[in-house]
C-alpha cells in the first residue's frame, strides 16, 4: 500500500519588511533546537538533520525587532506535529 504525505510547513506568522532582526526557532520536548531560521520566507517542514521528526509536541520561538522604532518582542507558543 502506497502512503501519501501533504508536506506541511509551519512558518511564522511575523513576515514584515519593516523587521531588522528576526529569529524562528523550534525546539523538541527535550529542548533541543530542531530548526532555526533568520529568513522570514523559511519555515519548517517537520525534520531535523534531514530525517522527519516524531509526532509529539513543539515549541516555536520568534524573536523580532522593529527598525524604525528599535521595539524588539519574542513570541512563543506550541505546535503538534502530526503524521
Amino acid at each position: 500500500m502506497i502512503s501519501m504525505y501533504e508536506i506541511v510547513i509551519f512558518f511564522s506568522i511575523i513576515q514584515c519588511p519593516a523587521i531588522s532582526d528576526y529569529t524562528f526557532e523550534i525546539f523538541n520536548r527535550c529542548g533541543q533546537q530542531v530548526f532555526t531560521t533568520q529568513d522570514q520566507n523559511e519555515g519548517w517542514n517537520g525534520t531535523y538533520n534531514n530525517k522527519p521528526e516524531p509526532i509529539d509536541t513543539y515549541v516555536y520561538v520568534v524573536h523580532y525587532q522593529i527598525a524604525e522604532t528599535g521595539l524588539s518582542n519574542t513570541l512563543s507558543g506550541n505546535l503538534t506535529l502530526l503524521k
